[in-house]
């Protein structure tokens, strides 16, 4: 694959609707779930990082990973919206580790987030701990995770 990097990406640009765009396509869309549903509630005073890579074709870097965090207090931050369109590529994990930084140098301790199901093997390779009984959000089987920094 590509160059890619890591973002930050400001509410009300160009790069935050293409965030919004890509966890639709990989997050809400396969769950028959409508575009606005991407949009999340938590977006605002959120950190918002996003994967990019150059697009030779449309001259112009493509967001194609995403992962937000939300202060939940001055010791933990929750991680949401993590998603790719380019699975198994290793952009969850290049997302997860700058988000792991930011977070570190900002001073919280503890990182939590609802994990599907599906995707609980990615978060305990990354070493988060599973905690608490299944719960459903969005309509399917979700964990809570948490990883202490």
């Amino acid at each position: 694959m590509e160059e890619m990097r890591i973002i930050d990406v400001e509410m009300d640009t160009e790069n935050f609707e293409k965030i919004v765009e890509v966890r639709y396509k990989t997050l809400r869309q396969p769950l028959g779930m409508e575009y606005q549903t991407a949009y999340n509630n938590k977006d605002e005073g959120s950190i918002h990082l996003a994967c990019v890579k150059w697009d030779p074709q449309k001259q112009e870097e493509q967001v194609i990973g995403v992962v937000s965090m939300h202060p939940l207090n001055k010791n933990e931050i929750q991680l949401f919206q993590m998603a790719s369109l380019v699975p198994k590529k290793g952009i969850g994990r290049l997302l997860w580790e700058s988000f792991e930084k930011k977070a570190r140098k900002m001073g919280y301790t503890t990182v939590i987030a609802h994990a599907r199901c599906v995707a609980l093997d990615f978060y305990i390779k990354l070493g988060f701990t599973v905690f608490g009984e299944q719960f459903t959000e969005v309509g399917i089987p979700h964990r809570n995770v948490s990883y202490e920094l």
